[in-house]
């Protein structure tokens, strides 16, 4: 894919979220979501097509937050929560993907932060649900896994 191309999947991702944005505002949720998921489709189709990955990462979890921002709108904080949860896992994976070039795991890294941080702010406006319940067994999970694994060693 040529440069031009990269930088017009980046473009009309701004074309969309800013589309979505102007809906938001103007109180038209339902129409918001469409190309919310419109733009969310787009960025996840090329996330790693991009240029700019660090900014491809950042669109992706946007595209999450603005979604889960709309539901909390329609008084959905359940239908909010999935969005924030499949932002954090998607890029969990990405983080540990054997098939990324070191800058695209740095990017997810560096996103994931973002997208742990707005579960735990969720959390505390919010209270949980089943969906965190379910990504923070997980978490726990496989991060006791691979404390028994390395039991040895101490990471604190």
């Amino acid at each position: 894919m040529s440069a031009a191309a990269l930088d017009s999947s980046a473009q009309r991702w701004i074309t969309l979220i800013e589309q979505g944005n102007r809906l938001f505002r103007d109180q038209r949720l339902e129409e918001a979501c469409e190309v919310y998921l419109g733009a969310l489709a787009w960025v996840q189709s090329s996330l790693l097509e991009w240029r700019d990955q660090d900014g491809a990462f950042a669109a992706f979890v946007i595209t999450h937050h603005n979604l889960a921002d709309l539901h909390i709108s329609l008084e959905q904080p359940e239908k909010a929560s999935e969005y924030l949860c499949a932002c954090h896992a998607e890029l969990t994976q990405h983080c540990c993907s054997p098939v990324l070039s070191p800058a695209q795991h740095q990017a997810a890294l560096r996103h994931s932060n973002r997208s742990y941080a707005a579960l735990l702010e969720f959390v505390r406006d919010w209270g949980t649900y089943p969906p965190i319940e379910r990504l923070l067994n997980r978490r726990i999970a496989h991060e006791g896994l691979d404390f028994v694994q390395d039991s040895g060693h101490s990471y604190h």
